[in-house]
Order: structure tokens, then sequence, then C-alpha cells
């Protein structure tokens, strides 16, 4: 929460995101234009709509850098784009810095650890088999 005198100017930085808004007409900063002007430059037009929602439903995604629309048919998240830079495609963080990394690294670890398991189990029922066959029958 924060508080806003008009007489503060309309220049505001979040301090969570980093990013920059205007606070007259409460959309992304623009420098250099006023609101009026901003808000007829920034408006879509309809083949922009079309588009957007023709990639809704596509496996597309915007380089989270230059914004450039980039797609994957085949291979991992590591997505390179042409300004080179690196980021994931499953959750737009930095490559090898974002969430995903994180949580497949625990999934990788929790796998391995299941797969010990199930050895251990394994080698466990063989020792049991083994040591019941050895055991002399009793006769009766």
């Amino acid at each position: 929460m924060f508080f806003y005198e008009k007489d503060d100017g309309s220049y505001f930085r979040c301090l969570e995101c980093n990013k920059a808004y205007c606070l007259n007409c409460r959309a992304d900063w623009h420098e250099f234009q006023t609101c009026k002007e901003y808000s007829i430059t920034s408006t879509f037009s309809e083949e922009d709509n079309k588009f957007m929602n023709y990639v809704k439903g596509k496996k597309y995604k915007q380089c989270p850098q230059c914004k450039f629309w980039v797609s994957k048919n085949h291979g991992c998240n590591h997505m390179t784009c042409k300004c080179k830079f690196q980021f994931c495609y499953k959750c737009g963080g930095v490559y090898q810095r974002c969430e995903c990394i994180e949580k497949n690294k625990i999934n990788v670890e929790n796998r391995q650890q299941r797969l010990e398991e199930k050895r251990l189990r394994k080698l466990e029922i063989q020792r049991i088999i083994a040591s019941k066959l050895s055991q002399p029958k009793l006769s009766s």
C-alpha cells in the first residue's frame, strides 16, 4: 500500500517488481508522452486483437526482455531469443535461476530417493528369501 498526493507527480516505481507506472492514468510509465498521447498510441488495432486471440490457444510465449513472440515445437524449456536473452519457456523466468529449475531439482532428488528406497526394499526381500531357502526343512 502507498499514499499518493496529486502534487507528488505521476511517476511511481513499485518496490516489489521494480516496474514504473503513471499514477495519473494508471498505466505503464510513458516518459515524453502525455497520458492522452499514450492512450492513443498504446491501443491495439483489430489485427493486434486477432493475433492476440490466435496466440492464446497456441504454444506461443513472449520473450520477457524484448517481447518477441517465440514458439516451441519440441525439446526442453530452455529458450534463447533473437535478442540473446535466455529464459524458461514454462515460467518465463531467467533460465537456470527460475522456479522451474528449483522444482525440477527437488523432483529429481525425490525420484532418486524413491528409487534408492525401492532398491533397498528389493534387496531386503531377496535377503529374506535367500535366508528362508537356506534354512533346513523340518521333517514330520
